[in-house]
């Protein structure tokens, strides 16, 4: 964290690898700068989108993201163009996703992070160097022409349409990355004994959905692995903290809110929820994100444990094994009876369900209840009925992430972006609306994120025939929308 004088008086400004500004915001903090590219930011479009939904709910004057660029993009060497095309790219969809202030961590002094990146590929060697470097005055180009572009492109008003929001759960602490050996919230000591507080399950469900709706383009640095750039195949999404302090007004502004990972149910919570539902949001939910434990038993908890659902949907007892088939009923839409059809057998502990009149069951496995979609007022709970957090990969982790794909794809957009062709090249592909702009009715910015090549993709606005765009290298369309 930072101080700073703005406005005749102190402001606290927080900075970190990981990708937690609802809590720094919620625990008083002034504005936040996630450290971008590092750690759990590397993926920008994820850190963005949850600073973005934190300013959002906390309101903020400003956020902000510090580019750490020439720190953390350890392995691409000074000399070759991925590493200033790879800054540019995150200048530009930085703009893009609506960022207040960008700060750049390199070029001011010198460069900084010699020892630890790939030295020049023609010589061998990163020589350390001041402020009259090649390699500092190579940033401050690219800073430069940064500025001049948005000196010549006007962004629109506020901040760009999201319809999507992914719940960062009461008490979830996935910081953007998961590995195994991690301890939640930094409790080394209860994860030496307990592997509980090792991140699991509800963390790598996280790490499934992080690369459905913000997937990396894996060639888009080429030869070098893109740990960085990530597409938005379902458009502009936010990540919003769900706990005991949200407000209706917090998720009003969404179509669609999905869990993904750990959640603490509450009681207030759980009511802003039925709000959201009632008045015609669809909420996507497991039933583990309906308990109410706070010592990460996420495995072995009871049905007493949990905060029953209020679509009337009451469980009833310990979880079944089922095993079987995974299929799709008649009450699923086609694009999830698509979905599912190819993930086949699973094994899976089921929670026993008594579901309340007219709930529609839209997959079993084993012939058993499995997906369920249950109509609350002018909305619907969509409810997987595994007991486990459904994780990154396995027959669960396909059921949950089809869910999603499905729930968020029939998602009204006034823009779309889709594959042309034969060749997918929407994870390159960013793009945000803005509904308000001066003199015309908004805009789409469309950015290819590759930065090596073009990429084509198809754009469907609504009320106009199908376009296909071929986009040239980090090259970032403006579309007015009338």
């Amino acid at each position: 964290g930072a101080t700073a004088m703005l406005e005749g008086r102190p402001y606290l400004i927080t900075t970190s690898g990981s990708p937690l500004a609802n809590y720094e915001l919620q625990g008083g903090a002034d504005f936040v700068c996630t450290e971008l590219y590092a750690v759990g930011s590397a993926n920008l479009a994820y850190a963005t989108s949850e600073a973005r939904g934190a300013a959002r709910r906390w309101k903020p004057a400003y956020w902000m993201g510090w580019l750490a660029e020439e720190w953390q993009s350890l392995g691409i060497p000074y000399n070759v163009p991925q590493k200033q095309a790879l800054l540019k790219a995150g200048f530009l969809q930085e703009w893009l996703m609506g960022t207040s202030v960008m700060v750049l961590e390199s070029g001011p002094l010198g460069t900084r992070a010699e020892e630890y990146t790939a030295p020049d590929p023609d010589t061998g060697v990163t020589p350390k160097e001041g402020y009259d470097g090649k390699i500092a005055q190579a940033y401050r180009k690219t800073v430069k022409e940064f500025y001049d572009f948005t000196r010549e492109h006007t962004r629109g008003i506020g901040s760009p349409d999201t319809q999507i929001a992914l719940a960062l759960g009461n008490g979830d602490s996935f910081v953007g990355m998961s590995v195994d050996w991690f301890a939640v919230w930094g409790l080394h000591g209860q994860a030496e004994t307990n592997a509980n507080y090792r991140h699991g399950a509800p963390e790598f469900t996280w790490l499934r959905a992080q690369d459905t709706f913000f997937p990396r383009g894996p060639e888009a640095l080429a030869p070098y692995p893109n740990a960085w750039l990530a597409g938005s195949p379902y458009g502009q999404i936010d990540i919003v903290g769900v706990d005991e302090d949200s407000l209706l007004s917090d998720l009003s502004r969404y179509t669609l809110v999905a869990f993904a990972g750990w959640n603490t149910m509450t009681p207030q919570a759980r009511d802003v929820l039925e709000e959201y539902v009632r008045g015609g949001g669809t909420l996507a939910l497991c039933v583990p994100h309906l308990s109410t434990r706070a010592d990460r038993e996420y495995r072995d908890y009871a049905s007493a444990d949990l905060l029953q659902l209020f679509c009337g949907t009451v469980v009833t007892g310990p979880p079944e094994t089922a095993t079987g088939p995974v299929v799709a009923t008649d009450a699923a839409p086609p694009a999830l009876r698509e979905a599912l059809s190819g993930i086949g057998k699973a094994t899976v502990r089921l929670a026993p369900l008594e579901l309340p009149d007219g709930a529609e069951v839209l997959a079993t496995v084993g012939g058993k209840p499995l997906l369920l979609r249950a109509m609350v007022g002018e909305g619907a709970v969509h409810l997987c009925a595994a007991w486990d957090y459904p994780g990154k990969d396995g027959p669960l982790a396909d059921v949950y992430d089809a869910l999603l794909r499905t729930l968020a794809a029939a998602v009204p957009q006034r823009v779309r972006i889709a594959p042309a062709g034969e060749l997918d090249d929407t994870a390159y592909i960013a793009y945000a609306v803005y509904s308000l702009f001066p003199k015309h009715g908004g805009a789409a910015y469309v950015l290819n994120l590759d930065c090596i090549k073009p990429r084509r993709v198809r754009l469907l606005i609504e009320g106009r025939e199908p376009e296909e765009l071929v986009l040239e290298s980090l090259e970032l369309r403006t579309i007015r929308l009338l």
